[in-house]
């Protein structure tokens, strides 16, 4: 990769490169394409990166006004003995694109990237931010969030999961809708109804998610075949499509179709990149994710879920991760166990049966929506709020810094690049008569930014050698909720 600048050396604004690793567009995918059409471009200049050989990728991103780039990942989920060769090699590529995009801030949803963004921090000094969108994930992983700038997780279930450190922050997703007013939604109905041949005072079901175990098809099949043999005239519709690696259960799916015997009440669409359209069709949205594996993945947040909100339709989801956030029970859906196809049909033949409460449930969804998973609350996380990419960018904190709070980077250092330039925020009770932090840290070794608590917790030499026993290390902008 060389070295010479793909961008205008005067360009003022800061650059973020996004890195991604899905493998086909997904809820990951489609939240990263939300964040990049809506940042400010007066302030910020996106750069994605994909993998190479997933190009074909970049027509998703057509018209989202971004840079894209290539990266070659496909070696680092090969078992192989030269994975330490792989990974390097990969950092050392990405490294030099930080470099030729004159990039500040390296944000990720990859799980990869846990291990090549510190690394390209050392090389480039570049600030990482590694979302975290995943439940379920290796003990390394955890491990390895420690070392983020910024840690954002996309539910309180994975920022529990990970340990709550203090590099971590609540940062929900915010799944874009058309905003279309009731009356919109109901022409959008009409029409596409008439196109897939249902009738339009038939009750229809709806699920929007790719063939993967964890997603629950499985059980929402199962249920949806007691409640037509309730209710005759209800209609099934799914859409989404199979993913590599789970090429086994998409069978699986086709013959549960033709075991259960449901034939014309249902509709396969499959994947459909304009499948946000489909939501008026629906009178009800469900959800059910299950856990997978000996780590239990699941849904880390559920975009579908959130989405379907926007467009004021009630829900059904799994007591479970994200979903179970989401949804506020009795008030815009209900929620049920995970793997209980007997529950979820007796929800769903309750909520089908009450026009008026699916009605209320849909209103109170669409309040929540717009209260709590807008793409526009996402994207002022990052661009305004202390923890996001101003803060850890160009223009670093908030001009007001609470009292008796002083923000601290240490950048006279041989070690000033990169993860040794974390700012710190050191609170004390009151103003010290002496700011010897600094002094003090150089002879005893101990300046560690805070999000590495756990591994050596050297805070606790910290609070034994500096002049007051009231401070406490804590990373900048560390609220643990949004």
């Amino acid at each position: 990769m060389g070295a010479e600048s793909a961008v205008n050396s005067s360009d003022p604004r800061i650059g973020v490169m996004y890195l991604t690793s899905a493998p086909f567009p997904g809820g990951a995918l489609y939240g990263l394409r939300s964040i990049v059409r809506q940042l400010d471009r007066k302030r910020f200049r996106p750069v994605v990166v994909l993998p190479e050989e997933r190009a074909e990728l970049a027509d998703f991103f057509r018209g989202a006004d971004v840079e894209l780039a290539t990266l070659r990942t496909r070696s680092l989920n090969r078992p192989s003995p030269l994975v330490a060769w792989d990974l390097g090699r990969a950092a050392w590529e990405l490294a030099g694109l930080v470099r030729k995009y004159k990039v500040e801030v390296l944000h990720s949803t990859a799980p990869r990237a846990a291990v090549l963004g510190p690394v390209v921090r050392q090389l480039t000094g570049v600030k990482f931010v590694w979302q975290i969108a995943m439940l379920g994930m290796q003990g390394h992983a955890h491990f390895l969030a420690r070392f983020a700038d910024r840690a954002p997780c996309v539910s309180r279930a994975v920022y529990e999961e990970f340990g709550r450190r203090p590099n971590m922050q609540v940062v929900y997703n915010g799944p874009w809708t058309e905003g279309l007013r009731p009356e919109e939604l109901f022409a959008r109905r009409r029409e596409l109804r008439q196109q897939l041949r249902i009738a339009e005072d038939a009750l229809v079901v709806g699920s929007i998610a790719n063939l993967q175990y964890w997603k629950g098809i499985h059980i929402l099949l199962e249920a949806f075949a007691r409640v037509a043999r309730q209710l005759p005239g209800t209609q099934f519709v799914h859409l989404g499509g199979p993913v590599p690696g789970y090429e086994a259960y998409a069978g699986e799916i086709d013959a549960m179709y033709e075991r259960l015997a449901l034939g014309s009440r249902v509709r396969r669409l499959g994947f459909r990149e304009d499948a946000y359209r489909y939501y008026p069709v629906f009178d009800l949205f469900v959800h059910t994710p299950v856990c997978e594996g000996k780590y239990r993945t699941t849904e880390a947040f559920g975009h579908t879920v959130a989405e379907a909100m926007g467009y004021r339709l009630p829900l059904i989801a799994s007591r479970l991760g994200g979903p179970a956030e989401i949804v506020e029970e009795g008030v815009t859906g209900e929620l049920v166990e995970p793997e209980n196809g007997e529950e979820l049909a007796e929800k769903i033949l309750a909520l089908l049966a009450d026009p008026e409460r699916r009605r209320r449930m849909g209103e109170a969804g669409y309040a929540r929506y717009r209260r709590c998973f807008t793409i526009e609350r996402e994207v002022d996380h990052y661009q305004r709020r202390p923890g996001g990419f101003t803060a850890i960018g160009s223009a670093c904190w908030p001009k007001k810094i609470p009292s008796q709070t002083k923000v601290c980077t240490k950048s006279s250092s041989r070690r000033s690049r990169g993860f040794w330039s974390a700012p710190f925020r050191l609170e004390i009770q009151s103003p010290p008569a002496c700011w010897k932090w600094a002094r003090a840290e150089r002879r005893h070794r101990v300046c560690w930014p805070s999000n590495t608590r756990g591994l050596f917790a050297p805070w606790t030499l910290c609070r034994k050698l500096l002049p007051w026993p009231a401070g406490r290390w804590r990373t900048a902008g560390s609220q643990p909720f949004t």
